[in-house]
């Protein structure tokens, strides 16, 4: 993510502990998630460098669904050529609608594989990004049987970017507890003026944006399914008063799974960094990010504005937790 008044391009970190970027934003993830900067060779540290995942997720064997046999995790089993045919076939399937799930064989040796790139991104630029990040799953997770990349272009355009993609392959098509509960999360470093007020415009604006993902969205046809933008204006005098937010969830999901996955999400920047100008979240069957500049294609966006809260107060803030 980029801050609105100097967009430098965006600068990847996969670590498990929060870190600071050049561009002023730090990074956090929980769960299982590759470290290639401790990666003796210096070749995997260069490609690492070079990569433009936002963060990877290669589960071991005790949060996956447990292998008939030993072999059933060897880059030469039946079911990793599975993975491999699908992950091949993935970006010529999702990049039509923007979202596939595939499957291919039987019994334990049965794969599935997802794809799905951001409301927003056409045809051609989904299939380039699912390709990329289709290899890296394939190159990085070649050892496991459940694993999750979410990928973005590293162009460093302001508008509209970076695009998103997200590629995932499992043994079963249920997502785990472990996968429901994953987060990775991005925030700025700058902190509104006014952070209550800006909270309270972020509820309304993602308690909005929310519903439109599983009840339909805007007056736009070329919305994608369970996908959803909007804007709030949280400080009229300021020449970036403006908040931004894009939601959006796996489209094989109940719309259920669905909204909690969502609410989730969107709980968890204000209890994290409550008042930081832009955040996002990764996780398995959603996304959301939010930025005080424009960053997808506003085109998409139905209904107007969502109205200044600025005079308003948020109610209880006692149990926030402030990002240090």
């Amino acid at each position: 993510m980029n801050t609105c008044d100097d967009p430098p391009a965006t600068t990847i970190h996969k670590t498990q502990t929060m870190t600071s970027s050049p561009s002023g934003h730090h990074r956090h993830g929980r769960g299982r998630l590759l470290i290639l900067a401790m990666v003796a060779s210096l070749s995997a540290v260069v490609a690492a460098q070079n990569s433009q995942w936002g963060a990877l997720d290669c589960q071991s064997s005790s949060t996956a669904a447990p292998p008939p046999t030993s072999s059933s995790f060897s880059s030469n089993s039946t079911f990793w050529s599975n993975v491999i045919a699908l992950l091949a076939e993935l970006p010529s399937a999702a990049a039509p609608t923007g979202f596939a799930s595939l499957s291919r064989g039987n019994g334990t040796d049965r794969a599935f594989v997802r794809g799905l790139c951001r409301g927003d991104t056409t045809p051609a630029k989904c299939a380039t990004y699912l390709q990329n990040a289709a290899q890296d799953i394939q190159n990085n997770c070649n050892s496991s049987r459940r694993a999750g990349i979410w990928y973005d272009d590293g162009s460093g355009v302001t508008y509209p970017a970076p695009m998103f993609c997200f590629v995932s392959f499992a043994d079963t098509n249920t997502s785990t507890a472990y996968e429901d509960s994953f987060q990775q999360y991005s925030y700025n470093n700058a902190v509104a003026s006014d952070a209550e007020t800006f909270e309270t415009t972020y509820n309304a604006l993602m308690s909005l944006l929310a519903l439109r993902v599983v009840n339909g969205s805007g007056s736009s046809s070329a919305t994608a399914p369970m996908f959803a933008t909007g804007a709030g204006l949280y400080d009229p005098t300021a020449a970036n008063g403006t908040m931004y937010a894009l939601l959006q969830c796996m489209r094989d999901r109940t719309a259920a799974d669905c909204y909690r996955c969502l609410n989730d999400s969107v709980a968890l920047l204000p209890s994290c960094c409550y008042g930081h100008r832009g955040g996002l979240v990764y996780r398995y069957n959603c996304y959301m990010r939010m930025e005080i500049y424009p960053f997808y294609d506003l085109s998409l966006d139905g209904p107007p504005l969502v109205p200044s809260f600025v005079g308003e107060r948020k109610g209880d803030l006692r149990n926030r937790t402030a990002c240090r």
